[in-house]
């Protein structure tokens, strides 16, 4: 399994990679630290931004060295690390394009929650590659560390295909982690059928090491920030659809405001059906 982190060399994104590394160990994974140098600077002519991109690819080197070798250190022979550098015009764009290039399983990204001008660069990167990723990204907010996982919340609207249960799975057997699907329903929403859920659950999940929780409440994210907590959840689990964000899950800001109010990793598996 390969888990890709990019990296700006900032305490947030060491919190990432620190996580990563944790992940790796327990599944036993490979690492790939990457840079990602966003190359369209507006208003500068070529020559100039070609110099910007040998600047700062040239201090890049340095950081990624330097990060190798503390990595180093504290992994040991563990853990597989690379590293890779590579300049783009868009940041998700480069992170879909080197994923998928790579055959990366998982990218692992740092976001810090937060409001007003700080919900800047890492979170609101994180979010647009959320948003906009094929490859399952795990979002890890700056506070988090692993302790394993032990409980895996799964919030959704509907199951209309159980396929999608089928991209999970992996996850769930590595981690030996149950899982809690949990079905939060407000005025403009309607209640899963649970019974329905429970027999198909039980085909996939032959061990039933599984729960189903339908709340209602207006407030959807407050809803299941406070179940998450409640359970003592590890990791939040949502399916996304390319070009349409959570439209099928709840509404279209709840991934991103999630992202920004993350207190645990929030798993986003994209959903192309």
């Amino acid at each position: 399994m390969k888990i890709m982190v990019p990296t700006d060399f900032s305490k947030l994104s060491r919190v990432a990679v620190d996580y990563a590394i944790d992940m790796a160990k327990a599944i036993n994974a490979n690492i790939i630290l990457l840079q990602v140098i966003v190359s369209d600077t507006p208003g500068m002519v070529s020559m100039a931004r070609h110099r910007l991109h040998d600047a700062v690819k040239k201090s890049s080197k340095v950081k990624m060295e330097r990060l190798l070798k503390e990595l180093s250190d504290y992994v040991g022979d563990e853990v597989k690390i690379t590293d890779a550098t590579v300049a783009g015009d868009s940041f998700e764009k480069v992170i879909e394009n080197f994923g998928v290039k790579n055959s990366v399983d998982l990218i692992v990204m740092g976001t810090k929650g937060a409001t007003g001008l700080k919900k800047t660069l890492f979170g609101s990167n994180a979010a647009a590659v959320m948003e906009n990723s094929t490859i399952p990204v795990i979002v890890i907010p700056e506070l988090a560390r692993f302790r394993g996982i032990t409980n895996t919340v799964l919030a959704t609207e509907t199951i209309d295909h159980f396929e999608q249960l089928e991209k999970i799975r992996n996850f769930l057997v590595a981690f030996k982690t149950k899982l809690h699907l949990l079905h939060v329903f407000n005025s403009s929403t309607k209640g899963l059928d649970v019974e329905g859920i429970k027999s198909e659950l039980t085909k996939t999940f032959k061990d039933n090491n599984f729960t189903i929780t339908v709340l209602q409440n207006e407030d959807v994210v407050e809803e299941i920030e406070d179940y998450c907590a409640d359970i003592n959840a590890d990791i939040l689990v949502l399916f996304t659809r390319k070009h349409t964000i959570f439209d099928k899950i709840f509404n279209k800001s709840v991934g991103r405001e999630l992202v920004m109010h993350a207190r645990i990793p929030l798993l986003a598996i994209a959903n192309q059906s």
